[in-house]
């Protein structure tokens, strides 16, 4: 085209102004580094190695606490007692244990925030018994030697099969597997007629003993929790901390459902037994963190034996809700707290 003379140039077009801005900024862009991320926040979770907790070892195994920008440690421990004890002392920011010990814990006067019911397996707690000392059914158990962990939930289920086939409390003589005592030469060696415990040891103890196996299932009269719980007053210090956790743990439950195969896997690599061995437990179980009103009724329930017992002192039953700290997990996925009077505002 020709205007005043001069021969003008092509227009730009669009496409090109793109090419010449990004090249532009690739240049500008030449030699300076990122801003480095912020590093991960460290934390420990306590664990016990009977395969509670199935949402934290597959967070673990799947990075996705690294994701939340936490890197977390689990500290494993042979019960759950040992995991509050190791909280109180410090030594880990949070434990993953069944509900009934932090019940005892609380009764005694320890500070402890329960944060979510991380998983509830049924039928993964039984006893199994040896029938040439001349057991055949729980009854047969009056008189006898029965190894288990004291103060746990194994414990409190153990007094409930009892109570359900008329056997007193204390015609059975407990041996206590908390100190380290390998159940399986006890049973072995005849030192005990029977254990009480749960799955995957179980399962593995039926194998062992073969045709001189005989086993009490319990999946009517309890069903097992994992509980995370953390110090009193840390989710109000770093409830950031708590999010994050929560968070990748509820990522975790996602994946449990997703692709249950993998998810196994991973469980069983961070709990080291055999996949095999826990697959009908993983399959039976609901692994997703909750807050409901039936948990605070097995709280109380596991009080008042916890007195009955005489495993702490009579004294007056608290109010477990002033121990629950429902906030973080309110703030993560609201429609997983349906306790009566909880919420954002603490008891």
């Amino acid at each position: 085209m020709i205007f005043s003379g001069k021969c003008l140039p092509p227009p730009i077009r669009p496409a090109g102004v793109l090419a010449v801005l990004f090249i532009l900024l690739a240049a500008l862009s030449c030699g300076r580094s990122e801003p480095p991320s912020a590093p991960a926040e460290k934390v420990r979770i306590g664990v016990v190695r009977n395969f509670y907790g199935v949402t934290v070892g597959v967070a673990h195994r799947r990075g996705f606490f690294e994701r939340e920008g936490v890197a977390v440690e689990p500290i494993y421990h042979p019960a759950g007692r040992y995991v509050l004890e190791a909280m109180r002392k410090g030594e880990c920011e949070f434990g993953v244990t069944a509900e009934t010990p932090i019940v005892i814990s609380l009764l005694e006067g320890d500070k402890i925030e329960m944060l979510a019911c991380l998983e509830t397996i049924p039928g993964r707690i039984g006893i199994v018994a040896r029938k040439d000392p001349g057991v055949r059914t729980p009854a047969d158990l009056r008189g006898k030697k029965v190894a288990l962990v004291v103060r746990s939930n194994v414990d409190y289920l153990f007094g409930l099969i009892l109570m359900k086939y008329g056997v007193p409390d204390d015609s059975v003589e407990r041996v206590d597997l908390a100190s380290g005592a390998a159940m399986d030469n006890l049973l072995l060696g005849g030192k005990v007629a029977a254990v009480c415990t749960s799955e995957p040891a179980l399962g593995r103890i039926r194998k062992m003993l073969g045709a001189d196996a005989v086993s009490f299932a319990s999946e009517e009269l309890y069903l097992v929790r994992a509980v995370l719980s953390t110090r009193a007053g840390f989710a109000a210090m770093r409830p950031e901390t708590v999010r994050k956790v929560l968070r990748a743990l509820k990522k975790a439950a996602q994946f449990i459902q997703d692709s249950p195969g993998e998810a196994r896997n991973d469980a069983a690599a961070f709990f080291k037994v055999d996949p095999a061995s826990i697959e009908e437990m993983m399959k039976k179980g609901s692994f997703e963190a909750t807050l409901n009103q039936s948990f605070l009724l097995q709280l109380e329930d596991q009080a008042n034996w916890a007195v009955d017992r005489a495993i702490v002192p009579p004294c007056p039953l608290p109010d477990f809700r002033r121990f629950i700290e429902a906030r973080p997990l309110t703030d993560v996925d609201p429609g997983a707290v349906t306790l009566i009077g909880t919420g954002r505002k603490r008891l």
